[in-house]
């Protein structure tokens, strides 16, 4: 609407019956001019309360604060504004009491807001001012002083809606109700002079955002107030808004163009997230646009920014700071290529964020820092460079890249954050420089299709999710120097068929391994003194499992669901096996144990129908253990190998293999008459790795010569 057209507004007695007329918008303009801030005033402090006593500022506008120097602000002294230039004075809800002739002959003054608090109004408070022409009441009817407080005026007393004490005029001039439909939810700010729009409680498709509501200007369009609203299509923000809050127009996905006042200083995270939006216009007093504003913007092709704002601009339609040095945001609809320009040293966290129609990307080496989930979502984008510059590959960076397939990353990066390729699944191989100190969690989660991995030299802990869901992964080289495998770094990885764990790792925590189904076989470091939970559960196609001495704990369900699993040796160190242990391994049928019982679960082998559990002599606890859970158990003795390809004949000697447990002592004994055998040593073996070879090289002088197995 423009200045002079009619406004329709509803003028209510306190009979509540009389008739809407029309109020012209120019007396109107009076009540919605916006408030610049404090003034300079001079006061006096009386227990702790403030009195303006005086008005050194320029005029025009003026906010009464409700507090000075830390001070509540409570009144307004006698001839405090005294022929002053001001021309719109709002009044704090602190404020009780207002002077004689506090703005007597204040010939500019064209309007005055009252505050809740409000009670006495003294003599000739507003006496000869002749531009008076509306006061705004927010509280009930103030006490009046003894003589005229309007000498001379002719002002309209406005109230609202629940206040107390009004009558058909005040002091001789006329009162109006002021009660217009107004469809928004709001709170008013801790020192009364503004507000805060909460909600939209409208249907309409083209809304006129209020610039004030009950006499207070509306400074903030404030978080989720349009949340999805998805039949808003047009709204027209006024100038006295300077906020618009985190989410304030998210989802609201027939909106498709806004222009941002000049008044926006602030516009929160996700602010504008309406896929509908294709364009907007950034005004000049925007000093700080969130990082997430224009996130899930689908449909944004072009941020403008007014030329006259000295922090932002924009170069074909893409957001960057004033200077052009950061990169700030790049409309997620804008399609094709895109080169950076050389200016830009930096590019904001999600920048490029979901721009799903970027298909290549050029980066200049002036670029130094990249920020977080900066190109995350991108899933057109075929391949990228970084720069020499560049240090940290933050959170994210990469997340979501569907179609990369290549990636140069230099030497100059030394950290790289959790989840910068997640989801990258097209990209089949990387080279990670040499001093990154870690594969952070979910680095590389769910690349499907990456095929093999160095873990670089110098890098000492695989995170959470690291490698998990890389279900094409086959072949991975881990450095010496790592020491933890963290929780599900190879989970699902379903193509893993062997890995080497170095000697220097000591934890392999939760879900490491689990359900590398291909995974055959596999060693425990002695550094390991715990294997967690499910860490390798539902390996099915794992053989061969080496425990080695050090370990002291096999968590829960760790090998639980290894089917293709058929006998395992628990080291002596091993002193506890958690529940489930080995659950569901239903091929398991040898647990050879090295030293005494440990404790136990009487669940830790269950749904493990055939198993027997081997004890080697002098060792203790296994009767018990017996009883309580269940299971068959027997004594681990030396065993003489009749039939692998050592057995027999061995360069013209006669021989065969001998298992037990590592480090046991085995003597080899000989007769020649079995029906009245007289034993005789051969040879004494100490089975360094669980197998020793025996060769007797006087066999050829016995026409018989029968061999048993004596421990030591």
């Amino acid at each position: 609407m423009k200045l002079g057209e009619p406004l329709n507004c509803i003028y209510n007695a306190e009979d509540g019956n009389m008739p809407m007329k029309l109020l012209h918008l120019s007396l109107l303009m009076l009540l919605l001019l916006p408030f610049t801030g404090h003034a300079q005033f001079t006061c006096t402090t009386n227990d702790g309360a403030v009195t303006i006593t005086g008005y050194t500022g320029a005029g025009g506008s003026v906010v009464i604060p409700n507090n000075l120097n830390g001070f509540p602000v409570t009144g307004i002294g006698d001839w405090a504004f005294y022929a002053t230039s001001v021309a719109n004075v709002l009044i704090s809800d602190s404020v009780t009491e207002i002077g004689d002739g506090a703005f007597f002959d204040c010939e500019s003054l064209t309007n005055v807001t009252l505050g809740i608090g409000v009670s006495d109004v003294g003599d000739w408070t507003f006496g000869f001012c002749p531009s008076l022409t509306s006061v705004c009441c927010r509280g009930n009817a103030p006490a009046l002083g003894g003589n005229s407080i309007f000498y001379d005026d002719l002002a309209t007393i406005y109230y609202l809606s629940g206040t107390g004490g009004w009558g058909p005029t005040f002091d001789g001039q006329t009162t109006m109700l002021w009660n217009p439909n107004v469809p928004f939810t709001y709170v008013t700010s801790s020192d009364g002079i503004t507000l805060t729009l909460t909600g939209y409680t409208g249907s309409d498709a083209v809304v006129s955002v209020p610039a004030t509501i009950d006499f207070l200007p509306v400074s903030c369009i404030g978080t989720y107030t349009f949340f999805f609203k998805s039949e808003l299509t047009g709204v027209l923000i006024p100038e006295s808004v300077t906020g618009i809050g985190e989410s304030a127009f998210e989802n609201c996905i027939s909106l498709s163009r806004l222009i941002i006042p000049n008044g926006v200083v602030n516009i929160g995270d996700f602010a504008f997230a309406a896929s509908g939006l294709t364009n907007i216009i950034i005004g000049s007093g925007v000093t700080n646009v969130g990082e997430y504003s224009f996130n899930d913007c689908a449909g944004l092709t072009a941020i403008a920014v007014d030329t006259n704002n000295s922090s932002y601009s924009s170069i074909d339609g893409v957001l960057f700071n004033q200077n052009k040095t950061v990169l700030v945001q790049f409309p997620e609809g804008k399609s094709g290529n895109y080169d950076v320009p050389g200016s830009v040293t930096n590019i904001g966290g999600w920048a490029f964020f979901n721009s799903g129609d970027l298909t290549s990307l050029v980066i200049p080496d002036s670029v130094t820092c990249i920020g977080e989930s900066a190109f995350s979502g991108c899933s057109s984008l075929v391949g990228v460079t970084i720069p020499n510059g560049v240090t940290s590959i933050l959170t994210s960076t990469f997340a979501g890249c569907g179609s990369l397939t290549n990636i140069t990353i230099p030497t100059s990066v030394t950290n790289i954050e959790s989840g910068a390729f997640g989801g990258c699944a097209s990209l089949t191989s990387i080279t990670l420089p040499i001093g990154i100190p870690s594969i952070q969690d979910g680095e590389f989660y769910g690349c499907s299709n990456l095929i093999a991995v160095n873990v670089p030299v110098g890098a000492t802990y695989l995170g959470s999710d690291a490698f998990a869901d890389c279900t094409s992964l086959a072949n991975v080289t881990l450095p010496d120097g790592l020491t933890i495998i963290g929780s599900d770094s190879f989970a699902g990885c379903t193509n893993l068929t062997s890995i080497i764990i170095p000697e220097s790792v000591t934890n392999i925590q939760d879900y490491a391994f689990y359900e590398c189904s291909r995974l055959i076989d596999i060693a425990i470091p002695n550094g390991v003194n715990y294997v967690g939970y499910q860490s390798f559960a539902g390996c099915t196609g794992l053989t061969n499992v080496d425990l080695l001495n050090g370990l002291t704990t096999i968590g829960p369900a760790a090998f639980a669901n290894c089917i293709g699993l058929t006998s395992i040796i628990i080291p002596s160190s091993v002193t506890v096996i958690e529940n489930f242990a080995f659950a569901g391994c239903s091929n398991l049928t040898s647990v050879y144990f090295n030293g005494n019982a440990p404790s136990y679960d009487y669940q830790s082998f269950i749904d493990v129908p055939n198993l027997t559990i081997y004890y080697l002599p002098g060792t203790t606890g296994w009767a018990d253990y017996s009883d309580v859970t269940g299971y068959r158990t027997a004594l681990w003795l030396p065993h003489m190998q009749t039939v692998d390809s050592y057995r027999g004949m061995q360069t013209n000697q006669f021989g065969f293999n001998i298992n037990w447990a590592t480090g046991q002592t085995v003597a080899v004994e000989a007769c020649t008459n079995l029906a009245n055998p007289a034993w005789q040593p051969v040879q004494t073996n100490t089975l360094m790795t669980g197998t020793a070879y025996f060769s007797d090289p006087q066999w050829t002088n016995y026409p018989n010569r029968f061999y048993r197995l004596r421990s030591q």
